[in-house]
Order: structure tokens, then sequence, then C-alpha cells
């Protein structure tokens, strides 16, 4: 799918096995190019014996975090989520992604415009001793997972950034909707 148009992680660096159920409506110009804003759709996805290998930007990361852990192979539990899909927006449901690295949790917008807002929770239970043989297994995207620290990634004139979200503001903002 040459990539997902994106530039960031390529398919020499992913493997896995991904089955999918995907409902999308979308309009065609007469060139057959999708018009971006009337993608209307829900995925859902379920990738099994997945790997990020041998990605650089991760790969950078072991020089400040988890210096033992290896970041050149990191391997995944089975991910299960569902998107809904709205132009260039993709909602993300609150996702659970175990891996040999580390263990978090993921849910709200993606966008390919300036609209990104995710949520992401990090279990302190990461600070755990992990070794090579460690292999990640779910809890489930509703189990109490005790103390952890959320951060807020959002997109601001066309770059994401990353900032603490000391008092959940993302979490109180989803309560409200």
């Amino acid at each position: 799918f040459n990539n997902f148009n994106q530039q960031g992680i390529m398919s020499e660096n992913l493997s896995g096995k991904l089955s999918s159920k995907v409902t999308l409506a979308l309009t065609l110009d007469d060139q057959f190019k999708v018009q971006m804003t009337s993608l209307d759709g829900h995925v859902e996805i379920k990738i099994k014996e997945g790997a990020i290998s041998h990605f650089a930007p991760l790969e950078n990361m072991s020089n400040f975090l988890f210096k033992k852990r290896d970041f050149s192979d990191v391997q995944f539990a089975e991910i299960n989520s569902k998107f809904q899909l709205a132009g260039s927006a993709l909602g993300i449901e609150r996702m659970e992604i175990q891996s040999s690295l580390l263990s978090l949790f993921v849910e709200g917008q993606y966008s390919l415009g300036d609209s990104t807002d995710l949520s992401i929770q990090i279990p302190l239970s990461n600070l755990k001793r992990r070794d090579k043989t460690y292999q990640p297994q779910n809890i489930g995207t509703d189990a109490k997972i005790g103390a952890s620290v959320f951060l807020r990634a959002r997109s601001k004139n066309g770059k994401t950034v990353i900032s603490y979200d000391m008092f959940k503001k993302f979490r109180k903002k989803k309560a409200v909707r």
C-alpha cells in the first residue's frame, strides 16, 4: 500500500499477520484519486506475531531509555484495535500495546491534518526488569494497571508535540463529550 503515503515507519521495518474488517465509503475523482475529505468508515484490525525491527528512531531511544532492552527487534503481543475514519482523521478506541520493550495504552484522534490529539498511558510497571526471554501478554484495555504516566501527543504547525499530561486532561475531556 505504498507505506500508506507516510515516510515514518516503512514496510521493511514491520512484520506480522494482519487481519481486518473494513467498512469504508469514499469518493474518487476523475483520476481515480481518493478525495480524503470523503472518507467515512470503521476499521477493526488484529495483528498477530507483530514486530518492529531495525527502525532507527526507535533504536535511538535506547540511548536514554531502558538501556538494557533490545530496541532493534521489538516483539508484540496480539494487537486488537478499532478505528473510526472521518476524512483525514482516524479515531482510535483505547488500544493496548504490549511489547518486549514496554507496555502502553493509546486512544484519541490521529490526523493527517493539524488535529491529532492522542492520550498515551504508560504504566510504571514498565520499570520492572525485562530480559531477552520476556514474552509480552495482553491484560485487557479495562484492566487495573496501577500508577501510570500520561502523555499527550498533539499536532501543532504540522508537527506532533508530545507533552506530559499531569492532570489527565485528555481523559477528563473524553468524559465530558
